[in-house]
């Protein structure tokens, strides 16, 4: 599979997982009048392109890959 595809269905999966992390977040925290106001269509969506959005703000600017070299420098730190 290509680097291109692979990117899309990243960013897809994390904009999915964004969407239901705020559809959670909304039921949890609004009351039954703001939830009823908030619980639509374009919330989801706007959830879903701030979550791609992030993902490739973080890929861009490779802080998940300093996040990954940080963590395995920790353990090889810790084995010696």
């Amino acid at each position: 599979m290509s680097d291109y595809v692979y990117n899309i269905i990243s960013y897809g999966a994390i904009g999915v997982i964004s969407m239901i992390f705020g559809g959670i977040c909304i039921n949890l925290v609004l009351d039954k009048e703001q939830r009823e106001k908030y619980n639509c269509f374009k919330t989801y969506i706007m959830f879903f392109i701030i979550g791609i959005i992030i993902h490739m703000i973080t890929q861009f600017l490779n802080l998940d890959q300093l996040y990954c070299d940080k963590k395995c420098q920790m353990r090889l730190a810790n084995i010696n």
